[in-house]
């Protein structure tokens, strides 16, 4: 990088530095640095600026290139500027360079800026306050004067401390001090300057220079300004050159618009202002270049419009204009060249539109993208500024610009210089930038077809569908007969444009389990925050409201009910959507079959040696249809290329197999792709290896059209049916299991499946490939290769005591997919009926809300049928009425749950003892539901009852035991004994960590269980300890988003407000109600009660009572209205209680005194006069009594309550604290500082 210089003698190095922030200094350093550039200097900035806006956004829409310094001037400046010694491997600095256009300058001159110091993650810059040693800040001056460039710009950082003060005076030779016009700033630029006099080697001249001055202040004032510069810096300049011509102060001239964007200033003015500004900065860069510069270049006005414009400033020019010429091919490009264009304020259009352009005084541009796809352009004969941009490495050298061997922001650089366009600043990062054939971060997609032919058109109109949304929302969907291509059109479209996106994700939607399971795996990919439970919805949420994703495009394949995609959808207002099948309620692409060109091109592709007369009868009869073309040119091509190997010319051997072809077809019954399928089918039989691969398909269809892991395909349970249906032809098989990979890609090869071994590692056919397997077996066979395949998925499944397999997640996720395609929910084999009971305990323990909801229609009605067809009795019947109730308790409804646990527990306990397992599991959870119900002393009963049997059946250290005894634990709690519940699971906590160790989440969960019981008792250091350290331990076992984790954080949330720090407490329930709301939606029973705990906090910080009732009434109607409970509920009497209490601090203390009230007598009814909950109560009824005025009922009350917390929860309850406290203000009526009770919905 290293150029002549184009003045004479040593570099010149001067410093900007301004006493405090605000001024403008960064501004006058792009400004004076442009200003030397466009008379031709070479310049070095060295930006140590301590704020933001930095010297590069200013310059950003000029970036030319980025270089590396020359090694010793990059390590000399890591050396002066760090205080810590240079390692051999630190990397150099990195410079950026920023030029005037060409075409507006007569001498070329550059910027080059270089930052060498580190920056957050927002990009704000860090200075250092401590330095390197004197010799290396002397060899960074030597450097500096002895180097290839004109003049070296140093932005200082603000009010600099006396280290770098000390760097900067030993660099410099002239320290421009920039303030603003003010008495106070005045004086403090002028202590600034004589501080780094003192601490210069050599004497450094001064310039002042008041930024930001308002030259229409008037004239008097102006004249007090200078009086008062010249007061303060007039020791200063004393005895120093006359720097600035006059000897007076440079002063720089606001302008309003230099407030909003980091931009140039002299680039905006217009001449029209009279030439002060142009002016100022002339005088500046006489005093910095020793009048070497004395002017600012005239501005073009051609490049003061393309500036303006970019900044959405009024401009008198109309804008540039550019025409693109491109195949349909390269779209993708077109699209991302006329993004660069119209973001530099240009306008574009296709060479189809642009005739009326041509025809005007000022032609405009054009843009070829050159690539084997583009035919022969025409351009009318005018002289036109053109560039081509080569899209492919092989093509011509044609002197065009090869996007290949640029970076995508020099690319569009070098693009809108050609141009003369000035680009945007602070777009450099933005997506838009992505070339080409770059996927983004979140992308999945099926393997693209390799042979994709034809469709230019439809993509065309597909992308112009999208195109015309702009950045708003947009759902297209293509519409066609089976085997048309609307899958692959749709796979095609998102791999050609997925570089305009910043998510993309293909999603199976012929059933709402598909898409739960799609969207569940977006989750994971798009990572924190949000929930990435088996179904979840959070990553709707996501693309819904963050902005990272505004951009996304999310495919529908096959979705030929409209109601799968009932709430599967995103929300927001942007982004795109493309459904393949489903009836269109908005924009629709039909899709036809293929044009005879693209038919015939296809085939001649494929088949080597075939004729254009032979490849069009083909197209023909088949009916263009793109799944029957390429299963019509696998046949071709595998039947040709046998003759070819027998020695046949490659012509004689498509000929022959053109003619063997239209034999065969015409002896099928069948039609469209099915004829097609038959004929493949009836080739494959001729040898052992075809006719496994036929068998391999048949079986295939009747699993997910989505496709089925090759794990699957290649296991023994599937291998077995395979080898036992297969009978000789399979021996081969038998005694080596990678024969099958042989058979998978000899059926592939006649186009029957497609077989990825890569990431997708999967086999897959067309679903109507599948029909028609399906439609050619007679009755017997489809009912032989359903029980094959279904046999094969139930021997796949994990057993019941599989809980801790590594691979139990993944094998029932696979399976999921199978469940209805596969017919399983018709079985009666008894080893498919116990997978399903298992896949829906696989529902319960792994599943968001969202797939947990899609189960369960279907779970009933299988509950249904088995109960018709197997009777009551049926043991799997009991047991997925067992599973199906835990679904419906996690979900929030224990109604339905209790029902179910009670149907299978009445056949469970009579048919089998009443001490086995099974029927005592079924047990464990009818505690749970009476725990939902607020049936708390029934559920003790239970669960006493179970926990002991378990003990005597399986022992204290089985796992269900350990659950048992937390169940026993939470009713306990529950019924009013916190004492004994923690001592039961502080035992549960010490037995799991020895048996299970603390890798087990429900280790930590057991801790989280003894902080909400030592927090109930009033031990709230202890309960903030265990609640912090089982978050921690949670959170290490797994980082994303889940029901456990939300539910300590919420615990430990209310713990925080207990001990009166309520704005944190408020802090962390926000959070947590916002995360119940994502992952288990609004109407859960913890989401509610969560929002009741809101409720409390923000009466408690006191800052929005009104919220607090809003928030309480919330809780209180979705309790009753969505959740079901009842008047009586415990649950709702709680939520009347926080109600009040909100009221009372909303001043309503009628409407307090109601629900408090009301609230006391359902806890005393339900849970009796002794429980906590109601002796909490009754303090606060006193308290809103003593609120509302009644000051002998609030004695009455509180001193009851008092003698009743003493007598049954003790002296140190809090509660009883709280009672004692306002017993004391009863004595002395006032409604100051009472105390409250406040009683959170807990978890059942």
């Amino acid at each position: 990088m290293s150029t002549p210089r184009t003045t004479p003698g040593p570099t010149g190095v001067t410093a900007f530095l301004s006493a405090t922030g605000g001024t403008g200094r960064t501004s006058a350093v792009a400004n004076l640095a442009w200003t030397l550039a466009a008379a031709g200097q070479r310049v070095l900035v060295v930006d140590w600026g301590s704020e933001v806006p930095r010297v590069r956004e200013y310059l950003e829409p000029f970036l030319v290139a980025r270089l590396g310094l020359p090694d010793a001037l990059g390590r000399g400046l890591l050396a002066a500027y760090r205080a810590d010694p240079l390692r051999e491997d630190d990397p150099a600095p990195v410079v950026e360079r920023f030029a005037p256009p060409a075409g507006d300058v007569t001498v070329p001159g550059h910027i080059d800026v270089v930052s060498p110091m580190p920056t957050d993650a927002a990009g704000r810059p860090q200075p250092e306050t401590r330095h390197g040693d004197a010799g290396a800040i002397a060899e960074l001056r030597a450097r500096l004067t002895e180097s290839d460039y004109d003049q070296v710009l140093i932005d200082a950082p603000t009010g600099a401390g006396d280290e770098s003060l000390t760097l900067i005076a030993t660099l410099c030779e002239l320290a421009v001090v920039c303030f603003r016009p003010r008495p106070r700033a005045i004086a403090d630029a002028a202590d600034l300057a004589a501080r780094l006099r003192k601490r210069a080697p050599i004497r450094i001249d001064v310039v002042p220079v008041a930024t930001l001055f308002d030259d229409a202040d008037e004239q008097s004032r102006a004249q007090r300004i200078r009086s008062a510069i010249r007061a303060a810096f007039a020791e200063l300049l004393a005895g120093q050159a006359k720097r600035v011509p006059d000897g007076g102060t440079i002063e720089i001239p606001y302008r309003p618009f230099d407030a909003f964007d980091p931009l140039l200033a002299i680039l905006v003015e217009e001449p029209t202002s009279g030439g002060a500004l142009e002016a100022q900065y002339g005088r500046l860069a006489a005093a910095v270049t020793g009048d070497a510069v004395t002017e600012v270049v005239p501005v073009s006005p051609v490049l003061r419009a393309r500036y303006r414009r970019v900044f959405g400033l009024t401009s008198t020019t109309e804008p540039d204009r550019v025409v693109v010429v491109y195949a349909p091919r390269d779209r993708a490009w077109a699209d991302w060249v006329r993004g660069q264009l119209e973001r530099a304020g240009a306008q574009v259009r296709r060479l189809s539109d642009a005739r009326e352009w041509f025809e005007s005084d000022v032609p405009p541009g054009v843009l070829i993208l050159s690539s084997p796809h583009l035919g022969p352009v025409e351009l009318p004969a005018l002289p036109l500024t053109v560039l081509r941009l080569r899209l492919s490495e092989d093509g011509p050298a044609d002197g065009g610009l090869d996007v290949h061997e640029h970076t995508p922001e020099t690319l569009s650089a070098r693009l809108l210089g050609h141009f003369g366009l000035i680009d945007r600043p602070g777009t450099v990062h933005e997506p838009g930038m992505r070339v080409p054939g770059s996927d983004p971060a979140v992308f999945d997609l099926p393997p693209r077809h390799p042979g994709f032919v034809g469709r230019d058109e439809d993509l065309e109109a597909l992308r112009d569908e999208f195109a015309a949304a702009g950045d708003g929302r947009a759902v297209v969907t293509v519409n066609g007969v089976p085997g048309v291509g609307k899958s692959e059109l749709a796979l095609e479209y998102a791999y050609r444009f997925s570089s305009d996106y910043a998510a993309v994700w293909w999603l199976t939607a012929h059933d709402r389990q598909s898409v739960l399971t799609g969207l569940a795996e977006l989750a994971v990919r798009l990572r924190q925050p949000g929930s990435t439970d088996y179904g979840t919805l959070s990553a709707l949420e996501r693309l819904s409201n963050d902005p990272a994703y505004a951009r996304f495009l999310l495919v529908y394949d096959n979705a030929d009910d409209p109601d799968v995609l009932t709430d599967l959808m995103p929300a927001g207002a942007t982004g795109h959507v493309l459904i393949t099948s489903a009836p269109s309620a908005g924009q629709t692409v039909e899709l036809v079959p293929m044009r005879a060109e693209d038919s015939v091109r296809l085939l001649l592709d494929r088949v080597p040696g075939l004729t254009a007369e032979d490849a069009g009868r083909v197209a023909a009869a088949v009916d263009h249809l793109p799944l029957a073309l390429d299963l019509a040119s696998s046949w071709l091509g595998e039947t040709a290329r046998t003759e070819v190997g027998a020695g046949s010319r490659d012509v004689d051997a498509a000929t022959w197999a053109t003619r063997t072809f239209f034999e065969r077809l015409g002896q099928s019954e069948m039609d469209g792709v099915a004829r097609v399928v038959d004929v493949a089918v009836d080739a494959l039989r001729d040898n052992a290896t075809g006719r496994l691969a036929v068998l391999v398909a048949e079986l295939s269809a009747f699993l997910s059209p989505e496709g089925a892991d090759l794990g699957l395909v290649r296991s023994p349970a599937f291998l077995g049916r395979v080898i036992a249906a297969g009978g000789v032809d399979a021996e081969p098989l038998e005694l080596d299991a990678a024969e099958i990979d042989r058979v998978l890609w000899y059926g592939a090869r006649y186009g029957l499946f497609r077989v990825d071994w890569g990431d997708q590692y999967s086999v897959r056919l067309h679903r109507v490939v599948q029909r028609a397997l399906r439609e050619r077996m007679s009755p017997t066979e489809r009912e032989e290769r359903q029980a094959d395949v279904l046999r094969a998925l139930a021997a796949l499944a994990p057993t019941e005591v599989e809980d801790k397999s590594p691979t139990r997640h993944a094998r029932f996720a696979e399976l999921q997919k199978h469940v209805i395609p596969s017919g399983a929910l018709g079985s009666g084999d008894p080893k498919v009926r116990r997978w399903l009971v298992n896949q829906v305990r696989f529902l319960f323990t792994d599943g968001g809300a969202g797939v947990r909801r899609a189960a369960l229609e279907p779970g009933r009605a299988l509950l249904d049928a088995w109960t018709r067809r197997f009777g009551p009795a049926d043991p799997l019947r009991n047991r997925l009425a067992t599973e199906l109730a835990n679904v419906h308790r996690v979900l929030g409804d224990p109604t339905e749950a209790l029902r179910l646990d009670d149907l299978a527990l009445a056949q469970q306990r009579r048919a089998l003892d009443l001490t086995h397992p099974r029927p005592l599991i079924t047990a464990r959870g009818r505690g749970g539901d009476l725990r939902g119900l607020g049936l708390f002393s029934e559920a003790l009963a239970e669960d006493q009852a179970t926990w002991e049997s378990l003990r005597s059946v399986l022992g204290e250290d089985h796992p269900d035991t350990r659950r048992a005894a937390n169940n026993l634990a939470a009713s306990m709690f529950l019924s009013g004994d916190a004492a004994g519940a923690l001592a039961l699971e502080e035992d549960n906590y010490r037995r799991r960590r020895r048996l299970f160790g603390t890798g087990d989440a429900r280790t930590w969960a057991t801790l989280a269980q003894i902080g909400l019981y030592q927090r109930e008792l009033g031990r709230y250091p202890e309960a903030l300890d265990s609640l912090l350290y089982a978050s921690q331990q949670l959170q290490a076992l797994r980082h994303e988003l889940n029901q456990v984790q939300i539910g300590v954080q919420w615990n430990r949330a209310i713990a925080l407000r207990l001990v009166g720090r309520a704005k944190e407490a408020k802090e962390r329930t926000g959070k947590a109600l916002r995360d119940y709301r994502e992952v288990l939606g609004p109407h859960h029973p913890y989401t509610l009660g969560c929002a009741l705990s809101f409720a409390a906090d923000h009466r408690r910080v006191g800052v929005d009572p009104e919220l607090a009732v809003e928030l309480a009434r919330t809780a209180l109607n979705g309790f009753q209205q969505h959740v079901g409970l009842r008047d009586d509920h415990p649950f709702v009497a709680l939520c009347k209680l926080g109600l009040g209490l909100a009221l009372r601090a909303a001043g309503d203390p009628v409407g307090a005194v109601s629900q408090v009230e009301a609230a006391t007598r359902t806890l005393r009814a339900r849970l009796g006069d002794t429980h906590p909950w109601t002796l909490a109560a009754a303090v606060d009824e006193a308290r809103v009594h003593a609120g509302a005025g009644d000051a002998d009922r609030a004695a009455e009350l509180i001193a009851e309550a008092h003698t009743d917390c003493l007598e049954f929860l003790g002296h140190d309850h809090p509660h009883t604290a709280a009672a004692a406290h306002n017993l004391r203000l009863a004595a002395h009526p006032t409604d100051q500082d009472w105390w409250e009770c406040d009683v959170d919905v807990p978890h059942t």
